[in-house]
């Protein structure tokens, strides 16, 4: 497990957002320096995923849907701590 986090805003306001589509870990470090929040990569085969490109003045929230839709990888918000949680389908097929 991978946890990254980026002091800054932490709210669900809107921001700018520029992350190419690539390889899940670097794109969700990106997510996470772009969006001042933290983000807990929470399998070590994340980077066999890609991501989406997103672009544009959106919540984190929605930018991390666009970024994980149709990818393979699910993630879970914590309200209280702002804080994101990213996994792949593959996790929780296991459970």
């Amino acid at each position: 497990m991978l946890a990254i986090f980026v002091a800054g805003c932490g709210k669900q306001e809107s921001l700018e957002f520029n992350i190419e589509a690539g390889n899940a870990t670097l794109t969700l470090v990106a997510f996470a320096e772009q969006a001042g929040v933290e983000i807990i990569l929470d399998d070590e085969n994340i980077n066999r995923y890609r991501t989406n490109t997103v672009s544009g003045q959106m919540t984190p929230l929605k930018a991390l849907e666009l970024m994980t839709k149709g990818t393979g990888l699910n993630f879970t918000h914590d309200q209280s701590s702002n804080a994101f949680a990213v996994s792949s389908d593959q996790i929780h097929e296991d459970e």
